[in-house]
C-alpha cells in the first residue's frame, strides 16, 4: 500500500486551480490526485447537494471524494496536534494510509440476505466515506507493547447530536468532530478498554455509547479473532512493526446522508477493517488465511464480506472446521447479513451484482425455469412473471448502461438508524430485528412441521426452498404453497405458542415467508434479467411488486417511503383499488391529489422506469431508475412533490432531506 504525505491530502486542489507546492515525502512518484482519478475510473456526470450540477462536469465525483479525503486529513492533523504529537526531525511529515469506502444501493433483495436469499446490489459512485490513518510507533522501551486506536469522525449534517461527551475541541470546515480512543490489551481476545479524552487531558474508562458502538464492535471482534497488535506470542499475526506497540489514528468523513439506508454502518465496519489491516497486516494472520482465504483467491472477497457481516451482527463466522468466534454483546445490535459489505467490497462501475448469501457467493439463474415455476398469481399485479428474453441464463454480473440510465436517490429525512439509541436500540433496529426474527421463526416452524423429516444441511429459508425443489414431483403442489402449509403445521405444533395467539402468529410467519419467497426466488432474478436485457417495460411492474410486498407483508415502511416510489412511477391512484397496509396518521396523504407541478409551470411530469424503497426500512431512502438525460429534472420534480405532500415543518426528525443522482461505482479501494 502507498502511504501519502498528510500535507498533500489536506491541500485539496480539486475545486480550484492551485499553485500549491507539496513536499514529496510519500512512497511513490504519482500524486494523490492522479492516483484518486485512476481509482475512480470514469466519474459520474451528475449530482451533489443541490440535486444536480452542470451536466458537462466530469469532475463532480472526483471533487466530492477529494473533499472528503481533505476533511479527514484535516481532522487527523488537528487530532495529532491537540495531543502534541510531533515527529522527530524538522520538516518531517506524517505518512498516512487512505481508503475510499462507498455506500450501497439495494436495488432488489429486501431482507433476504440473512435468510440465505438473493439480492441485486451496487456501490454508490461519489457517495461514501474517506478514511485516512497513521500509525505512531511506540518507542518507549518500557511500554512498547501498548496498542491504542483512536477514531476521529467529522460529523455530517444531521448528526450534530453525537457531539456530546466525545466532542473534539476543534472543528473541520465548520463541522463538529468527535473522537473516541480504545486501548487494546496485549492479550488476544481480551476485551479492550474504551477511553475518552477529557478536557483536562486525563482519561477515563467508559462504556461504548452512541456512535462509538460501531468502532467498539469492530475493534472488539477483530482483536478477539486475530489479535490487534503487531506482535503475537503465538505468531498469529505478522507485521512490519513487529515487536512494537503504538497508536493508530483513523479519521473519517462522509457524504452519505445519516441513517439513510445507504449502509453507512456497514461502510464504517468495512472501512475500519481495511484501515487496521493496512497497519497490522491482519490478512497475513494464520486465522485469516485459513478461515477467510489468501489474498487474490477467487472466493476470499466473498468470505470476507460474510465475515464482516458477522462482525456487525456479532455471530460466529464458520467455514468448515474453522470458527472465528462472535462477541457476546452481539455486534452493533442488529441481526443482519452480508449484503451491504459485499456490495461495498465488490462494486464496479457500470455493474450491478446478483448475489446469494449464507455464505456470500455469486448467483446465476435459469430464467426459463423461473418463468415456468412462477405459477402463483398475484406476484406481479395478478400476473405471472413475463417470459424471459433470450438468452435464458442470468449471470451474477448485471451490466448497467450509465450512458443511458441513472439512479435518483430520495432520502426521506426520516432516520433509519440501526444502532446508537439511548438504550442501544432504535425504532429501525427493533423493526429490523423483528423482520430477521420472523424469518428465523418461519424457518424453525418449517422444520418443526416436517414431522422429523430428514433435511440434513438445511439451515436457512433459502436452503429449505432448494431442498423442496430437489424432492419435488410433478404432481406436488407449488413449493410456496407446500412450504406455507408446513410452516403452519410447525406454528401450530404442541411445542408452539399459546392457543390464543396461534392464528396471529401463523399469519405473521406465513406473510414473512411469502415476502421472502417472492422477493428472493422470483423478483430479484427477474429484475436482474430485465435490466440485463434493457426490458424496462417488464422491470417496472417487477419492482412495483417488490415495493408493495415490503409495505404489505414485510411491513418495514413508513408513510414517506411508502409514498415516494408510487409518485415516482405515477401510480398513486393504485392505492384506491390496491390499498397499502402502512399505518398512517392520515391515510389520504398516500392517495393521489392534484400535484403542484402545473402551478410551478414545470415541464411535463417525468415517470421513473422503476422505483422502490430500499435498505432496512423504518425510514431511510428510495431509489428511482430514469433515463440519464431526464435525471436532473426528475429529481427536482420528485423533491417538489415530496415537499408538497410531506412539508418539512411536519417532519420532526431534524434531518435534511436530500435528492441526488448517482450510478453504480467502484467498490472500496486503498490509495
Amino acid at each position: 500500500m502507498t502511504a501519502f504525505n498528510l500535507d498533500e491530502i489536506i491541500a485539496d486542489t480539486s475545486a480550484v486551480n492551485s499553485d500549491i507546492r507539496v513536499v514529496q515525502t510519500r512512497q511513490c512518484d504519482e500524486s494523490f490526485d492522479a492516483r484518486l482519478r485512476a481509482k475512480l475510473e470514469q466519474p459520474p456526470r451528475l449530482h451533489h447537494r443541490d440535486i444536480c450540477v452542470d451536466r458537462q462536469s466530469d469532475d463532480v465525483t472526483f471533487n466530492a471524494v477529494r473533499t472528503l479525503f481533505s476533511n479527514s486529513s484535516k481532522a487527523l492533523d488537528l487530532e495529532l496536534k491537540q495531543r502534541d504529537i510531533v515527529l522527530p526531525g524538522a520538516g518531517d511529515s506524517i505518512l498516512s494510509h487512505c481508503h475510499w469506502i462507498p455506500g450501497r444501493i439495494e436495488v432488489m433483495g429486501k431482507h433476504t440476505d440473512y435468510a440465505g436469499g438473493n439480492s441485486l446490489v451496487c456501490a454508490t459512485a461519489g457517495r461514501g466515506m474517506a478514511m485516512v490513518s497513521t500509525f505512531i510507533r511506540n518507542d518507549d522501551e518500557h511500554n512498547q507493547s501498548t496498542m491504542k486506536v483512536t477514531i476521529v469522525s467529522v460529523l455530517p449534517f444531521g448528526m450534530e447530536h453525537h457531539a456530546t461527551t466525545t466532542a473534539a475541541p476543534y472543528q473541520v470546515e465548520g463541522r463538529p468532530v468527535v473522537h473516541h480512543t480504545i486501548r487494546i490489551p496485549n492479550v488476544k481476545g481480551k476485551a479492550p478498554n474504551h477511553l475518552n479524552k477529557e478536557s483536562d487531558g486525563n482519561h477515563r474508562e467508559t462504556e461504548a455509547v452512541d456512535w462509538t458502538v460501531y468502532p467498539t464492535a469492530v475493534i472488539h471482534r477483530l482483536h478477539k479473532n486475530f489479535g490487534l497488535f503487531p506482535q503475537s506470542n503465538d505468531e498469529n499475526t505478522k507485521s512490519p512493526d513487529s515487536g512494537h506497540g503504538g497508536h493508530i489514528f483513523i479519521a473519517m468523513s462522509s457524504n452519505l446522508p445519516p441513517a439513510s439506508g445507504l449502509s453507512t454502518s456497514s461502510a464504517i465496519v468495512t472501512g475500519l477493517f481495511l484501515q487496521l489491516d493496512s497497519h497490522l497486516c491482519l490478512k497475513n494472520s494464520i486465522g485469516y488465511r485459513h478461515a477467510i482465504g489468501e489474498e487474490g483467491d477467487d472466493g476470499t472477497v466473498y468470505n470476507l464480506s460474510t465475515y464482516l457481516g458477522n462482525v456487525e451482527n456479532g455471530r460466529d463466522y464458520i467455514k468448515g472446521s474453522f470458527v472465528l468466534e462472535g462477541t457476546v454483546q452481539g455486534g452493533v445490535g442488529t441481526f443482519g447479513g452480508s449484503e451491504d459489505h459485499a456490495a461495498i467490497l465488490m462494486g464496479k462501475q457500470n455493474e450491478l451484482r446478483l448475489l446469494s448469501f449464507c455464505p456470500t457467493r455469486p448467483a446465476s439463474f435459469d430464467m426459463e425455469k423461473i418463468a415456468i415455476d412462477a405459477i402463483s398469481p398475484g406476484i406481479i399485479g395478478g400476473k405471472s412473471i413475463h417470459e424471459p428474453l433470450e438468452p435464458s441464463n442470468q449471470e451474477s454480473v448485471v451490466p448497467f448502461s450509465s450512458d443511458d440510465l441513472a439512479f435518483v436517490i430520495a432520502y426521506s429525512g426520516a432516520k433509519a438508524e440501526k444502532a446508537g439509541g439511548a438504550d442501544g436500540a432504535t425504532e429501525a433496529s427493533v423493526g429490523y430485528n423483528t423482520a430477521s426474527d420472523l424469518a428465523r421463526k418461519a424457518f424453525d416452524a418449517y422444520i418443526a412441521g416436517g414431522n422429523n423429516q430428514n433435511v440434513e444441511g438445511v439451515q436457512t429459508l433459502a436452503d429449505a426452498i432448494k431442498w423442496e425443489r430437489a424432492v419435488a414431483t410433478s404432481n406436488k403442489p407449488s413449493i410456496k404453497a407446500c412450504m406455507s402449509r408446513r410452516i403452519k403445521a410447525g406454528a401450530f405444533s404442541p411445542d408452539g405458542i399459546d392457543d390464543s395467539n396461534r392464528e396471529e402468529y401463523y399469519t405473521e410467519l406465513v406473510q414473512r415467508f411469502a415476502q421472502f419467497y417472492d422477493e428472493s426466488e422470483y423478483l430479484v432474478p427477474s429484475a436482474a434479467h430485465a435490466i440485463s436485457k434493457q426490458s424496462y417495460d417488464a422491470l417496472g411492474p417487477i419492482v412495483d411488486a417488490s415495493h408493495r410486498n415490503a409495505v404489505n407483508l414485510l411491513k418495514n415502511q413508513i408513510e414517506e417511503t411508502a409514498w415516494l416510489p408510487l409518485w415516482a412511477r405515477g401510480i398513486e391512484n393504485d392505492i384506491r383499488t390496491r390499498p397499502l397496509s402502512v399505518v398512517c396518521a392520515n391515510p389520504e396523504v398516500l392517495m393521489n391529489h392534484s400535484t403542484s407541478l402545473e402551478a410551478r409551470s414545470q415541464p411535463q411530469r417525468i415517470r421513473a422506469l422503476a422505483a422502490s424503497a430500499f435498505g432496512a426500512g423504518f425510514g431511510g431512502s428510495c431509489w428511482a431508475l430514469v433515463h440519464r438525460h431526464l435525471a436532473c429534472d426528475f429529481a427536482q420534480q420528485w423533491s417538489n412533490a415530496y415537499e408538497d405532500r410531506f412539508p418539512t415543518k411536519e417532519n420532526n426528525s431534524g434531518l435534511t432531506r436530500e435528492f441526488f443522482v448517482t450510478e453504480p461505482g467502484p467498490g472500496a479501494f486503498c490509495m
